[in-house]
């Protein structure tokens, strides 16, 4: 890929671990964990119930996240088996239920008329949230989850463990403790693609808890920084090296006159660009 394109679906979203959304109509579908005394949890952050980040295509193709709240943890797994099809999994272990809130990514575009069928592996009721979310909820006792957005009941047979190990064949191959840092290191790097949805484009693969003020993070809802570049770096020698330069290219897009990257939040002014973090990024890109 030559640059990262802003369509298809995607884990792109920068406020939610357990969503994905689809570009360009805007539409976000997140996974809720219900308690057994009726409250949602759907705010997890690194600090805050992020059990185990697993792994992560840059393309949307392949997304696998676990978290956890209080004693119970919730598997979920997104993929991509053809354009414009979203295949879910989320298998519960522990008391609780499974939700699916579903809404439109913040900036982008409203009202764009796409009615997206749906299809479950078990009975869920809908409502209407006071946000104007649609609210989809499983039965309590249903522990494996399993919906499709945009296919059709055909696709609640998806064979997810042979996506992974698709997605896997492509990861960086090693033993040992090498091999471990690896790994976790290419999973960081993909999974956190960023979306600026009022440009329309995946702009950088900063971390989404360290931008977003919403996750107890720094930057407002979007960030660039001198750290992007040296990100962009990374992902040129690990990752894909036209991803990452075409990353590099629309950072450069955004550079002020005074060679600042803004931060999309008008109190934290803005990073200047230089510095090692760049030298390394121009290097390897």
């Amino acid at each position: 890929m030559i640059q990262p394109v802003p369509a298809d679906w995607n884990t792109w979203d920068v406020q939610y671990h357990t969503a994905a959304a689809h570009l360009p109509s805007g539409t976000r579908v997140r996974v809720a964990l219900g308690t057994p005394d009726g409250a949602l949890v759907d705010d997890f952050t690194w600090r805050r119930g992020l059990e185990r980040l697993g792994h992560h295509t840059v393309d949307g193709e392949y997304a696998e996240v676990t978290v956890r709240h209080e004693e119970t943890l919730l598997r979920l797994v997104f993929a991509r088996p053809r354009p414009d099809v979203l295949c879910g999994l989320a298998e519960l272990d522990g008391a609780g239920s499974v939700h699916l809130i579903v809404d439109t990514l913040p900036g982008a575009p409203a009202g764009d008329g796409v009615e997206w069928p749906y299809a479950f592996s078990a009975p869920v009721t809908a409502e209407v949230t006071d946000a104007g979310a649609r609210r989809l909820s499983f039965p309590p006792d249903a522990k494996a989850c399993r919906f499709v957005v945009g296919g059709d009941e055909g696709d609640l047979a998806f064979d997810f463990d042979a996506a992974r190990e698709r997605a896997e064949s492509a990861a960086i191959g090693s033993s040992g403790w090498l091999g471990r840092s690896a790994e976790g290191y290419q999973r960081a790097l993909t999974w956190n693609t960023v979306i600026r949805s009022d440009l329309g484009r995946v702009i950088t693969p900063t971390s989404r808890d360290f931008v977003s003020q919403a996750r107890d993070g720094f930057y407002g809802t979007w960030a660039l920084h001198g750290w992007d570049t040296f990100f962009c770096g990374l992902a040129a020698t690990w990752i894909d090296h036209d991803y990452s330069r075409g990353i590099y290219d629309q950072i450069l897009e955004q550079i002020t006159p005074a060679a600042s990257c803004p931060t999309g939040s008008p109190t934290s002014g803005a990073a200047p660009t230089t510095g090692p973090s760049r030298r390394s990024a121009r290097t390897r890109c």
